[in-house]
């Protein structure tokens, strides 16, 4: 494919690609992204985060998923979407037997990733992926959604204090 994505308004802008056209992308990583400071309203700096294209193994759902969130492109492929120099990040939220070579093949594209959990499915693969980041400089990020829950938060004091 030869489309490429128009220039970024501003060096200050951040192009996000999404992989998985998920519940948890919709409801949860789209409204997340969106409600970031900005350069101009933060009192720190932060880049503006834009989501700019998705992938989904569903062109169909993509496209959908793109019309409904308002995000300019969908892609029938992922090398596609990672060939995009205006997209540097990817949010990974696709189906989890797809995550470690979906992260694999973004960072060989050069850009940072977060990933819902799981990051792979065994222990082997985590590490080669983990790896591959460290070795490629990129930023490796998981989503933990649970680390705040009350009872998570309990377990761990219980650990923490030995009394399981």
């Amino acid at each position: 494919m030869n489309f490429r994505l128009p220039p970024l308004p501003s060096a200050e802008t951040l192009g996000w690609g999404i992989v998985g056209a998920s519940a948890v992308a919709a409801e949860q990583f789209v409204p997340a992204l969106r409600a970031l400071p900005t350069v101009a309203d933060s009192s720190r700096p932060a880049p503006n985060s834009v989501a700019l294209g998705i992938f989904s193994h569903s062109e169909q759902r993509g496209r959908a998923f793109a019309d409904d969130h308002a995000i300019p492109h969908h892609f029938a492929n992922l090398a596609d979407m990672l060939a995009q120099p205006a997209i540097h990040c990817i949010y990974v939220g696709n189906h989890p037997r797809h995550h470690a070579q979906t992260v694999l093949a973004a960072l060989a594209a050069g850009k940072h990733v977060f990933c819902e959990p799981p990051l792979a499915l065994s222990v082997d693969e985590a590490e080669k992926v983990a790896h591959t980041a460290l070795d490629r400089g990129r930023i490796l990020a998981m989503n933990f959604p649970r680390r705040g829950d009350p009872a998570l938060r309990t377990l761990r004091e219980l650990l923490a204090d030995h009394t399981i």
